[in-house]
């Protein structure tokens, strides 16, 4: 059996294995005398959407930084995510809700169908063009589709899905011989940093191959898109002050001791040592902020190193962790940020040495295993799988520190590497 037979049968392998996860999944919904299996979503299915209809509450007088339902915190977004679901205020007349409770009519069903259905297609067409640029069989899709974290973010409703799209399909065309490509991935690049900010991080991979100019048009437009939606809403640029208002009650919120879910480091300290052991609430406090401040360290130093090599997949990790370590308020659907990670473990699979991806292909199955577990261990706390993921994707974390610092040694300190002198960084 030759090499490619073997990268076949191993993505087979992955692919059927994650289907029968799923279909359990669905049995265990059906059949179950318990709703356990419901906590794959936020609330069980009683905050459906939230993310969707609570913006558009927010949005629909445009004066959304002064919005007072749900609280001033969570207006902490700029203007262009709120203005991208203000049209579909306008046709619900969401002026008229103050809960959310209000949003779940005939209207508001039909609009966050049309929602959820654009971002599903934005999703689907962006990973089917990077497969293409990879070179990787489209049927490597469909764990991502069925996947715990992929249902979990359509039931929250959230514009992250769409910020997800655009990053990939800046990396799909970001280096593209097409003129009007690259600048159509520049867009992608100022859109995704204006929906969520922390992929701006992305925009490294124009420094790493001296695309300057590709770099400028991508901040202008970022500046653009950042800023001009303020003009459309009340009060215009007086909201950028509200703004960082709101973003510190946001960061304030997010960072209290009783908050127990989402991949942020603190949470999990959180949840560990306050929720279960009840230690002392200052120490706890203490330690979670500690724990932030080296794993922001250890994230920003490996992004530095991985820069200067030339390991595609080490570079794309570490471009990845840093997005989801250094956020504050990081929640479970941003792990979907991993989708070109995924995808360029299978592009890599071409290598002869297949057998070391076979972990990281396990992490991932564990990662995207929709089934719950161990529930409730915690009232307040997030199912396990949430907790398990954190600690395995720091785990996936150290081990890329871990391989970056020795292949940086070697290149630099103990003279040149063989693999780093006949590879040229190419996505």
């Amino acid at each position: 059996m030759n090499n490619n037979d073997k990268k076949n049968k191993i993505i087979n392998i992955f692919i059927l294995l994650s289907i029968f996860l799923f279909l359990i999944y669905i049995f265990l919904v059906i059949f179950s005398k318990t709703d356990n299996q419901l906590n794959l979503f936020y609330d069980k299915f009683n905050d459906l959407l939230a993310d969707f209809f609570n913006v558009l509450m927010y949005i629909s007088e445009r004066n959304p930084y002064n919005n007072t339902i749900n609280g001033l915190a969570e207006k902490a977004y700029l203007p262009i995510s709120y203005l991208i679901l203000y049209p579909f205020s306008k046709v619900g007349k969401y002026y008229n809700f103050s809960s959310l409770s209000q949003c779940y009519t005939n209207i508001g069903i039909f609009l966050s169908f049309i929602f959820t259905l654009v971002s599903i297609a934005l999703l689907l067409f962006s990973c089917k063009k990077l497969c293409e640029k990879w070179n990787i069989n489209k049927k490597v899709l469909i764990p991502i589709f069925i996947s715990g974290i992929f249902m979990h973010t359509i039931e929250r409703g959230n514009l992250i899905i769409i910020s997800v799209s655009s990053l990939i399909l800046f990396l799909t065309y970001y280096n593209s011989d097409n003129k009007y490509k690259r600048y159509f991935a520049s867009f992608c690049l100022a859109f995704t940093t204006c929906l969520k900010f922390y992929p701006v991080v992305f925009g490294l991979l124009y420094l790493k191959e001296k695309r300057y100019k590709d770099a400028i048009l991508a901040a202008v437009i970022a500046l653009i898109l950042a800023f001009v939606p303020f003009l459309l809403f009340k009060g215009g640029f007086d909201n950028i002050g509200l703004l960082f208002r709101n973003m510190s009650l946001n960061s304030k919120a997010y960072n209290s001791i009783n908050m127990f879910s989402g991949l942020s480091i603190r949470n999990l300290i959180n949840y560990i040592f306050y929720g279960n052991l009840r230690l002392n609430e200052q120490f706890v406090i203490n330690l979670g902020n500690i724990s932030f401040y080296i794993l922001a360290g250890l994230s920003i130093v490996t992004l530095i190193l991985s820069l200067l090599m030339n390991n595609k997949f080490n570079i794309i990790s570490s471009l990845f962790f840093t997005t989801i370590f250094l956020q504050s308020n990081s929640r479970f659907y941003c792990i979907l940020y991993i989708i070109p990670v995924y995808l360029l473990m299978f592009k890599e699979l071409n290598n002869k040495n297949y057998k070391k991806w076979i972990y990281l292909m396990l992490y991932f199955i564990i990662l995207f295993m929709p089934i719950r577990i161990l529930y409730n261990v915690l009232p307040v706390g997030a199912p396990t799988n949430e907790y398990l993921s954190v600690l395995l994707t720091i785990i996936f974390f150290l081990i890329t520190f871990i391989r970056v610092i020795k292949d940086f040694i070697k290149t630099h300190i103990g003279g040149k590497n063989e693999q780093y002198n006949s590879s040229t960084f190419s996505l």
